[in-house]
């Protein structure tokens, strides 16, 4: 038997699953765990932070982290914001990752800092990155020591992760789709 009510958009199952079992555990990693409430409100946020830096509809979001409540955040929220979600490996050599920035148009990448500054090399030479979301104590001067502030594409705009869900949790939703 075919269940039609689970035949719809990710977002609008996510207001669903928050609405009807909101402290159910979404998602949980080592360091960290979401319910459903607390998902959904933080992506839909997200969502509207990603749209404030510039994402527009339909451009490509890549997302290179480890399995994480930060992945699926991530996820979520470039969905919301109208965006195309393009995984990598976390696991990726340099020339892959590389492959798939230029070949999805990536605008945005969402990375760990130290992952940001391993690919340094890849970051610089991506031909569309604008915007570099990244996870992990992005908020300081010294953790951005060999992240790089330019791409192909021109100056950088380096935005903590973090810092954004903190942001926008005093934000509105703005045009996120919901």
């Amino acid at each position: 038997m075919l269940k039609t009510d689970l035949i719809a958009p990710v977002c609008a199952l996510l207001k669903r699953q928050a609405s009807e079992r909101p402290t159910r555990m979404a998602f949980r990693d080592a360091h960290s765990s979401l319910d459903y409430a607390a998902l959904e409100r933080s992506t839909a946020l997200l969502a509207s932070q990603l749209q404030a830096a510039g994402l527009a509809e339909g451009e490509s979001v890549a997302l290179m982290l480890p399995n994480s409540v930060a992945w699926v955040q991530g996820c979520l929220a470039t969905l919301r914001a109208g965006g195309v979600f393009v995984p990598i490996s976390n696991d990726s050599a340099p020339p892959e990752v590389a492959y798939r920035l230029a070949d999805a148009d990536a605008t945005l990448l969402v990375i760990s800092v130290e992952k940001a500054q391993q690919l340094a090399a890849v970051i610089e030479a991506a031909p569309r990155l604008r915007t570099l979301v990244l996870v992990g104590g992005a908020q300081s001067t010294e953790a951005l020591s060999g992240v790089p502030a330019h791409s192909a594409a021109g100056t950088l705009q380096r935005l903590s992760f973090e810092a954004l869900l903190q942001a926008a949790g005093a934000a509105e939703i703005g045009r996120a789709h919901v």
